[in-house]
């Protein structure tokens, strides 16, 4: 209650014999609602990154590319900000194939620091230590089942990733939202390193609209302290919009903790 989470992003790419060069931005702004709320606790993230993608058999591509984040967080009520730039050099393989009932894919990535800058105004350290050198090392996977027997399919997906000491927080393992605990906001835990896991069934559209029951969650391993965790039942419906839109409401209810509490969700995307 009183808080927010929103995202966009957008891209151009443009494919040559050489390969695919592409670029994306990503921008992403929340406030902290509950009660803590009065606090005012919001921040903002900005991701630029610039890649060169090429083909090396049919579904599995290596990529190379160079990205700059911008994080800000503040505490609005002592005016208290912090803000992180820092530029990163990326690379790594994706994969997808198609198999019988089974489409999967996976992306293997390595990522190293070159530079940072910060400002920050406030008693302390809000988005906590940072080193310009850092290095992390990342895997995710998805799988879907189509079962047209059963009226459904099956999604799978879950990864990990690990990070060196003074990790930044923008390209730290994060918990909580799609995947990863939905019942938390986006990202109420974050460390170097961490992993997640989430499977969900879905049931064949009816009239443009299909049924969801899933499983998710996630679990970070910041240093020298205890694993956190969030996780989520998640339960709601897919619908077909005008257009190229799709819609998603459900209700996220957290598993095994007892502070937290479940929450609705609505999602909105379309292509354009």
């Amino acid at each position: 209650r009183g808080g927010h989470y929103v995202g966009a992003n957008g891209g151009l790419s443009k494919a040559t014999p050489y390969g695919l060069f592409s670029a994306r931005i990503s921008q992403t702004q929340f406030k902290v609602g509950g009660d803590n709320r009065e606090l005012d606790q919001n921040g903002q993230v900005t991701k630029l990154d610039g890649e060169w993608s090429y083909v090396l058999q049919p579904g599995l591509t290596s990529y190379t590319g160079i990205g700059y984040t911008r994080q800000r967080s503040s505490i609005g009520m002592f005016n208290w900000d912090d803000t992180i730039g820092s530029t990163a050099l990326k690379a790594g393989l994706r994969l997808r194939q198609t198999h019988q009932k089974w489409n999967y894919g996976g992306d293997l990535g390595i990522e190293q620091g070159l530079s940072l800058q910060r400002t920050v105004r406030a008693p302390g350290l809000l988005l906590g230590e940072a080193d310009a050198h850092y290095s992390l090392a990342s895997i995710n996977a998805d799988a879907t089942l189509q079962v047209p027997e059963w009226y459904g399919s099956l999604s799978l997906s879950g990864g990990g990733q690990k990070g060196s000491s003074g990790t930044p927080t923008g390209s730290q393992f994060y918990v909580g939202g799609p995947g990863r605990g939905l019942s938390y906001h986006t990202g109420v835990y974050s460390a170097a390193s961490g992993y997640y896991g989430s499977i969900q069934w879905t049931t064949v559209p009816w009239h443009d609209i299909s049924a969801f029951l899933g499983l998710e969650g996630g679990v970070v391993q910041p240093e020298g302290l205890d694993s956190i965790s969030a996780k989520s039942v998640h339960v709601g419906a897919r619908f077909a919009l005008p257009g190229r839109a799709v819609g998603q409401l459900g209700y996220a209810s957290p598993i095994g903790d007892a502070n937290a509490k479940g929450r609705m969700t609505f999602f909105l995307s379309g292509q354009f």
